[in-house]
């Protein structure tokens, strides 16, 4: 069973759009402003800097393509959100690993990347509920 609203109170569709503008500024603000010292690869050599600006490039992208998904009631934008940002959450958990125990990085970073990682799969779980809810809206 699936609710039809995101903390008893926001809509799914509407918290599903604020979840894409979210992350779109929040990649666009990493990118801007951290640059090559993103808040996951503070230390790293050069090759996770290939990892991150793809990460925020797919970001990015699947963030538009879930805004017009929300627009358009399409439901395979919402999975195809689902999918890279489950990604992206694999790709984050392993990088603040790679943080936690390599590089032992400050305290005060570790605790933004778990905030970074909670908040991601807290999203991913409100997609995907908007995503079965409108699966079965169709059935």
């Amino acid at each position: 069973m699936t609710t039809k609203t995101c903390c008893f109170c926001v809509p799914l569709p509407t918290c599903s759009l604020g979840i894409g503008i979210f992350f779109i500024c929040f990649f666009f603000c990493e990118m801007a402003f951290l640059g090559q010292r993103g808040i996951f690869i503070y230390s790293k050599a050069d090759i996770w800097d290939y990892v991150q600006s793809g990460i925020l490039t797919v970001g990015i992208i699947s963030c538009i393509i879930l805004i017009c998904g929300v627009y358009k009631h399409k439901r395979c934008a919402f999975l195809f959100w689902v999918i890279i940002f489950a990604i992206i959450f694999i790709l984050y958990m392993a990088m603040f690993i790679i943080d936690l125990v390599v590089y032992k990085y400050i305290l005060t970073g570790i605790l933004l990347q778990l905030a970074i990682i909670i908040i991601l799969a807290i999203s991913i779980m409100v997609v995907y509920t908007n995503y079965t809810h409108l699966k079965n809206e169709d059935l």
